[in-house]
């Protein structure tokens, strides 16, 4: 058997020495270099190095779990040589904490199973993937997640990535709709559809700037990659999504229309206005239609410049999507 690489499922982490080789550090030299900051509690590689997608460039990113820790603490950084290392310190609980919080329904799909219920915060879920591959630094450490764990959360960023792509397609085509080009907001969609594409399985939807590494590593065909980043129309990326076995998903009906979270009526003597999520003050209300059962009566041309003033914003229907991709049963 070798010991080069472990897998579980379809994750695969390499081994500490050869996630550390990517930097020129060894094991040991961590350990002598971390000293007693590396030692109050099982210790772990995780992010780039551990996913097996880091280069000579990366920073050594540990998280040591103790007793001592009553809450997560700033990291403590240090170098070897040129390269940066960041320990972070955290309750002993805290996986058991995090992973407890995480809603376990998911429903399958032709790209994996996707979670259902309420989204982790992006703060959690980052942590959560980061623990999937996290590889101890010392022999006799347990896993952070086990089986299990590890595909729930590929199902929690997989519908992440989802969500994504739909509010991405949903900002392209109301920008359209409004006659604004947007190439920035289908190169966006393009982007989803490859991490969406290359977290099948109980693979890891990883973005960001492992974007390609991890599109180059799952696999995904070239005719695919080709059409993703050259996406310009919604029936392109309809097209894209059928092509993974996804049900057809309309943005316009999957979407509606909220108040920006961050604005606020207020009330000047008698007068009504609205405090915009840009601290400007507009008269009247925000008037958004939260009610229309699809976007496309909305005028967009007002929704855009509602949006761009602060005083809309537009949110995915989750449980909507949930029925769409469950074959229209609600959960």
């Amino acid at each position: 058997m070798s010991t080069e690489h472990e897998e579980e499922g379809d994750l695969v982490s390499p081994s500490l020495s050869e996630a550390l080789k990517k930097v020129g550090v060894t094991p040991e030299q961590l350990a002598q270099a971390g000293g007693s900051v590396l030692t109050s509690g099982p210790a772990y590689l995780v992010g780039s190095l551990a996913h097996g997608l880091g280069n000579r460039g990366s920073d050594i990113d540990v998280q040591v779990f103790t007793e001592e820790a009553e809450r997560p603490s700033p990291p403590f950084l240090f170098f070897i040589g040129r390269t940066p290392v960041d320990v972070e310190h955290y309750p002993a609980a805290h996986v058991t904490d995090v992973t407890g919080a995480l809603s376990p329904v998911t429903v399958p799909t032709a790209v994996g199973p996707m979670a259902c219920g309420a989204a982790p915060a992006s703060r959690e879920l980052r942590s959560l993937t980061r623990w999937c591959t996290a590889l101890p630094l010392r022999e006799g450490s347990p896993a952070l997640l086990d089986d299990g764990q590890r595909s729930l959360v590929a199902a929690h960023r997989r519908r992440t990535v989802l969500d994504a792509l739909l509010e991405r397609w949903m900002a392209a085509e109301l920008l359209a709709a409004a006659g604004h080009d947007a190439p920035h907001a289908w190169r966006g969609c393009g982007r989803a559809l490859l991490q969406l594409a290359a977290g099948t399985g109980d693979r890891l939807a990883i973005g960001g700037k492992w974007l390609v590494a991890s599109v180059q590593r799952s696999g995904v065909a070239d005719e695919l990659v080709s059409a993703a980043v050259r996406v310009r129309d919604g029936s392109e990326v309809a097209g894209l999504l059928a092509g993974l076995g996804l049900p057809d998903l309309d943005p316009w009906s999957l979407c509606r229309f909220v108040p920006h979270p961050r604005s606020e009526e207020v009330r000047i003597g008698r007068e009504r206005y609205v405090l915009s999520a840009h601290g400007a003050l507009h008269g009247g209300t925000s008037d958004v239609p939260a009610d229309a059962p699809d976007a496309r009566e909305v005028d967009a041309a007002a929704a855009v410049e509602g949006i761009g003033a602060g005083l809309w914003a537009f949110e995915i229907d989750r449980a909507a999507v949930t029925a769409a991709l469950d074959g229209g049963e609600e959960r």
